[in-house]
């Protein structure tokens, strides 16, 4: 089922340049103004990132936005994305080819 939540916040900035900026987002700690939002179940997110000239304003409408910058899909996944294997060969053999 579709959620209508919206989450709010502003990202860490990192990097703020002339050709980009780059923002730091933490998905696993509790919603608060910098860069925090708890995403705790699996699924498909949209977002939608704006610029604007305020560090504290989360009002997407308000007057210190200067534009919609970006928008686009999270896919977040329950999974381990990569399992190590056990090695279970012995070491004590020497193996020719």
């Amino acid at each position: 089922m579709a959620s209508t939540d919206n989450h709010a916040f502003i990202g860490d900035v990192e990097v703020d340049n002339a050709r980009y900026t780059k923002i730091s987002v933490y998905t696993n700690q509790p919603l608060g103004v910098s860069s925090r939002v708890l995403l705790t179940e699996t699924g498909l997110y949209t977002y939608k990132a704006y610029g604007q000239n305020s560090t504290n304003n989360l009002n997407p409408t308000d007057a210190s936005v200067v534009g919609l910058l970006e928008q686009g899909t999270l896919n977040v996944a329950g999974a381990i994305g990569y399992d190590i294997p056990d090695i279970t060969i012995p070491d004590n053999y020497i193996y020719y080819q």
